[in-house]
């Protein structure tokens, strides 16, 4: 990766963070019905869209992971499939491991209108997986293997990765787990795709 290239990943990412963190300060003059359903996440992907794919070296950046090559080869698919095989065996074990609370109230968000259903599904099943493991692998994770070994910039990045999620202790152990899997599957078939399936597959699954 050139310099160049890294420093405009770093800038990015810089700015990113800094427009993400107002928009939580002032988040209520921007309370709109809509955040309701599509949810914070679906925002900060939108931002990241815009941020980093405003310029022509970082789409390119992007895309040489992302070529049709990976689905002409078997052995892709079966990473993937063992991927997220070992993603639902990781959400049975932390499930099982966790201490039962009674006292845990679960949020429920009824729906009734046809549209908003699309929209809902589309962002948390597609959008939000892709956006996430576009900054997760190809920027935190690829950047950090620049300077340090893969084990290393794997256990960052999926500390990353369960920290910026708003959910109690066992749900980010299993947000970890799932970044672990998804970036040996990310290094074995070299190509975002694998991480993207795994990652939309388990919100599905999450979902329904």
């Amino acid at each position: 990766m050139e310099k160049k290239q890294q420093w405009s990943l770093i800038f990015c990412t810089l700015l990113l963070t800094i427009i993400i963190f107002l928009f939580i300060t002032f988040r209520t003059f921007f309370d709109f019905v809509i955040l309701d359903y599509i949810g914070d996440s679906v925002v900060t992907g939108l931002f990241f869209i815009i941020i980093f794919f405003s310029t022509k070296e970082n789409r390119a950046f992007f895309f040489e992971k992302l070529t049709f090559g990976f689905f002409r080869s078997i052995k892709n698919y079966i990473y993937v499939f063992v991927g997220y095989l070992l993603v639902i065996i990781s959400s049975g074990l932390v499930t099982y491991l966790s201490v039962s609370n009674k006292d845990i109230e679960m949020e429920i968000i009824q729906i009734t209108s046809i549209p908003i259903i699309m929209l809902f599904v589309i962002a948390t099943c597609i959008f939000v997986p892709v956006w996430e493991e576009l900054l997760m692998k190809r920027v935190i994770l690829d950047c950090s293997r620049i300077y340090l070994p893969f084990w290393l910039g794997m256990m960052i990045t999926s500390l990353i990765f369960a920290l910026m999620h708003n959910v109690p202790l066992q749900q980010r152990l299993f947000i970890f787990m799932l970044s672990i899997i998804t970036c040996f599957v990310y290094k074995k078939t070299n190509s975002l795709y694998g991480p993207i399936i795994i990652h939309i597959l388990w919100n599905f699954t999450s979902l329904f």
